[in-house]
């Protein structure tokens, strides 16, 4: 499947009840801006396919704590979560699914032991 068609599936299919990240931007915004943040969201996963490096400011994230149960006065009843951002999850899942092809082509083009490599797909 090509890229722009998993990272518009992988908008798609963002829950809407989440919080946000850092960025402030709500799931139902990305849900809403897909057409235009496709193009540019296609830019950044190749680059990070190509040069192997995830970009830092994806990487942050806003770290709150949600209580868990007993006497709210005691930090012990409380956990913390990290809100990244659904960016970073977009981007994070579309390369989780390109090795999972990878995966299946080798699995499906093993032959006696032997890959063919000269028909080895690109990540």
């Amino acid at each position: 499947m090509p890229l722009l068609i998993k990272l518009k599936k992988n908008i798609m299919v963002l829950r809407t009840k989440n919080a946000c990240g850092y960025d402030e931007i709500s799931n139902p915004i990305k849900k809403l801006t897909a057409p235009s943040i496709i193009s540019p969201l296609t830019y950044i996963c190749n680059a990070v396919r190509g040069t192997g490096v995830f970009p830092n400011r994806l990487k942050y994230a806003v770290v709150k704590t949600i209580f868990k149960k007993g006497n709210k006065q005691e930090i012990s009843n409380y956990r913390p979560i990290s809100l990244l951002t659904s960016f970073s999850k977009i981007i994070e899942n579309a390369r989780l699914h390109a090795h999972i092809d990878i995966i299946y082509w080798y699995r499906n083009n093993i032959d006696f032991g032997l890959t063919q490599l000269n028909k080895l797909p690109s990540l």
